[in-house]
């Protein structure tokens, strides 16, 4: 998803706005996936790059998926998947689309309070 979202942003012109690290793209400012601010926004990888190797999950997703399947999340809202689900693995098996992370109560807790930050 993000990586999509990221090159249409690019090529629409707005080039200023995308920037690519090593871990994926990074997007200066826009509406984050989660909670909805405008804030400068990264790649949260929705199946963790620390299973990316493990044959369970390239059997289950496919390595492309793996490393395609991504949302633009805010720092806040980043921080708060990890800190909720600090387990890689129960991130990749349980978390591994926006609705599953939704469904969560704690993120969802999380994500309505992130709402009421500047």
């Amino acid at each position: 998803m993000c990586q999509q979202q990221c090159k249409a942003i690019a090529e629409d012109g707005n080039n200023d706005l995308v920037t690519e690290s090593n871990v994926g793209y990074d997007v200066l400012m826009a509406n984050c996936e989660l909670c909805g601010r405008e804030q400068t926004l990264t790649g949260h990888h929705l199946i963790p790059r620390a299973v990316h190797t493990k044959k369970r999950f390239i059997k289950r997703f496919g390595k492309a998926e793996m490393r395609n399947r991504k949302l633009l999340v805010c720092k806040l809202c980043h921080d708060g998947i990890h800190d909720l689900v600090e387990d890689e693995k129960e991130l990749a098996d349980d978390f591994n689309t926006r609705e599953l992370l939704l469904e969560d109560e704690r993120i969802q807790k999380h994500i309505d309070w992130v709402r009421k930050q500047k």
